[in-house]
Formats: C-alpha cells, sequence, structure tokens
C-alpha cells in the first residue's frame, strides 16, 4: 500500500466525531468511514483521501435530530446519534471485512457444543446422573444453554425419569 502523506491524513475537519481506521483496496484512493455532526443531522460519510484534492466525503447516509418521539431525559439528537453509530458500525465493518461479533459468538458456540458431546458422551442415564451428582457442571452448562439458545443436557419428565 502506498504511504499517504501526514498533510492529507490530518486534515481537520471539526465536524467529525467518529472514524474509522484509513483503508485502501486495490485502485482505490485511501478513505475512511466518518460520522459527521452537521448541526441539524448526523451523516455517515465514506471520506476519501486522493492526494490531488483536500478531502472529501461521499455516500452519505442522513439522520435528521428530531425531538419529538425521544424521552425528556435524552439531549436532542440522541436517537438520530444511535441510528448514525449503528450504520457506522455497520460500514466500518464491512469496510475492514470483520464479521459481527454474534457471527464470531455462533461459530464459537456450534465448536464448544461438540466437544461437549463428544465428551459427555451419549448415556443419557448417566448424564442425567452427572448432573445431578455436579452442581458446578449443571451450572456451567446452564449458562452455556442460556448464552447460546442450544441444549446439552438431556431432558428429564416431570416424573424425574426420561
Amino acid at each position: 500500500m502506498p504511504k499517504i502523506p501526514c498533510s492529507e491524513m490530518t486534515a481537520i475537519d471539526k465536524s467529525i466525531i467518529a472514524a474509522s481506521p484509513m483503508v485502501q483496496g486495490p485502485a482505490e484512493c485511501p478513505h475512511r468511514i466518518v460520522i459527521r455532526d452537521l448541526g441539524d443531522q448526523y451523516v455517515v460519510h465514506t471520506q476519501v483521501f486522493d492526494g490531488v484534492q483536500k478531502p472529501w466525503f461521499h455516500q452519505g447516509d442522513y439522520f435528521v435530530k428530531t425531538n419529538d418521539s425521544a424521552p425528556i431525559a435524552h439531549p436532542p439528537g440522541a436517537e438520530a446519534l444511535c441510528k448514525a453509530w449503528a450504520r457506522f458500525d455497520e460500514r466500518v465493518r464491512r469496510a475492514l471485512q470483520t464479521p459481527k461479533p454474534d457471527h464470531r459468538v455462533s461459530e464459537v458456540a456450534d465448536i464448544a457444543e461438540t466437544i461437549i458431546k463428544t465428551l459427555m458422551g451419549d448415556d443419557q442415564e448417566h448424564l442425567r446422573d452427572e448432573f445431578e451428582n455436579d452442581y458446578q457442571l449443571d451450572s456451567d452448562v446452564e449458562t452455556f444453554e442460556n448464552l447460546t439458545g442450544k441444549k446439552i443436557r438431556p431432558i428429564i419428565s416431570s416424573n424425574g425419569g426420561a
């Protein structure tokens, strides 16, 4: 990747309140995603550094600040800022090619489920005994199930057996 001159990178725009890391793909100018506060609205823009002119903005998503639906406890524009931040996060993840955290948790949960099932075996009666006699195992698996939505423990019927 070619080195970008410092003067270009440090161009000050006081309207920018958040910025992603700089990215540059093949045949692309260096760019980053920014949130700008334009007074009456927030804008999520791509800021482009082409080396010829001063940095410019492209592809804006506009979020108008309103007070109509916001409770009194929230400052003006809070709802618009939340929406702008969510859009900023989405665009930055796409630009940096990073998956959402819940996608990563899902992948890890699938691996953990496979490991747990392999270590615990298939004997349902033995599993029931293990959970009845080991509070920590039962608690840990219950936490895993609650966080991932996956079921590991054997189903115990209301009469105490399967």
